[in-house]
């Protein structure tokens, strides 16, 4: 199986406020104290997949695949990350050599390996600017400061996890066993970091400086 997906999303924005018209005002611009506001968010995602799975006598069962996505939310120095994933499943009560028993009706071994990621936000790498007035020898002269940093290098958080386990019939099917341990790494998780003073901003970036990690057991049994 190959495929592909696209998606686009975009929001434009334009407020218009004011408080203290006058009486017969019909326009946001005739009250005292106006305040407008216009914003634009673009978020385009491509991605390519391709994935194949393999039987062998119904008892063996293998599947791998990838996944390759771009992102325009993406640092310029970031181009495509890769999600790869493969699982296994194999039914040993199937086989010749398995001994018979009337306490263990069959079991199938498994393992699974998949990545995942979480995209930034569309504006999360990009410098922003808010006007200023700078005074100089009493007169005031236009310009600019730093309202968000440049991050060429963002890129998106991503998870791994490993799956194994086991499904057992026991007592002719009156007894079902499920188990799975699990072990999940998320890296590259995007965190607010505090600016220096010294670079004039007076905020934070979100860079990718997180990582956790938790990995467990899960059990069932369903007895009839």
């Amino acid at each position: 199986t190959i495929g592909i997906q696209y998606g686009k999303e975009k929001q434009a924005q334009n407020d218009g406020f004011a408080s203290y018209l006058p009486p017969g005002a019909t326009t946001v611009n005739a009250g005292a104290i106006p305040s407008l506001l216009e914003a634009t968010t673009i978020s385009a995602t491509a991605g390519y997949f391709a994935e194949q799975s393999f039987s062998y006598k119904d008892r063996l069962y293998l599947t791998g695949a990838v996944r390759s996505d771009r992102n325009s939310a993406f640092g310029t120095k970031f181009q495509r990350v890769y999600y790869p994933k493969a699982s296994v499943s194999y039914v040993l009560s199937d086989e010749s050599f398995f001994p018979k028993s009337s306490v263990l009706s069959s079991l199938r071994l498994r393992g699974a390996y998949g990545a995942s990621g979480r995209q930034p936000g569309s504006n999360d790498a990009l410098a922003f600017y808010s006007p200023v007035v700078a005074s100089a020898d009493g007169t005031d002269t236009p310009g600019i400061v730093f309202s968000s940093l440049l991050n060429p290098g963002l890129k998106p958080e991503r998870s791994a996890e490993v799956e194994m386990g086991f499904d057992a019939n026991l007592i002719r099917g009156r007894i079902n066993l499920e188990f799975t341990y699990y072990k999940k790494t998320s890296k590259d998780a995007l965190i607010a970091r505090i600016i220096a003073p010294s670079v004039g901003l007076a905020a934070s970036r979100l860079e990718n400086i997180g990582k956790t990690q938790n990995e467990g057991i899960e059990g069932t049994i369903n007895a009839t």
